[in-house]
């Protein structure tokens, strides 16, 4: 249960290095209900469940946004910055396979898109083509 998820986290006092999933509106207000100091990834993967969470009472300092594991609208990518949001694009699957085939060329547009974190299964391939690159 998120209750007992959540009371593991504070025993080992590690509030502070961890992100929880929720996979609803509903459980990351749970989540957040139980323990405003965590963050909570939440799916914002369209323009419906970007105004879900906009519309939320969930404060947006303590959200992540996982945007999926396809390419969302360059802007949605866009409004989720604006609102000082952080995103997470899993690149797990067929985007890492086409990522490979040319030196992650297309990790780079990702990130110019506004993604700030790559969620994929090639960590270290990745980090050696675009490591060294900065977002805003």
């Amino acid at each position: 249960s998120i209750s007992e998820l959540v009371t593991a986290i504070e025993k080992s006092a590690v509030e502070n290095r961890v992100i929880l999933i929720a996979t609803s509106l509903e459980q990351a207000q749970k989540m957040h209900k139980r323990n405003d100091a965590l963050m909570i990834s939440v799916n914002i993967r369209n323009e419906q469940e970007y105004n879900q969470f906009m519309n939320s009472s969930l404060p947006l300092d303590r959200l992540i946004a996982f945007t999926g594991t396809k390419l969302s609208d360059p802007e949605l990518y866009k409004k989720i910055n604006q609102q000082g949001l952080k995103c997470i694009l899993g690149t797990l699957g067929n985007l890492d396979r086409n990522a490979i085939k040319t030196d992650f060329e297309p990790f780079r547009s990702y990130i110019d898109m506004g993604v700030d974190v790559l969620a994929t299964d090639m960590p270290l391939k990745a980090l050696k083509h675009v490591g060294h690159l900065k977002t805003n």
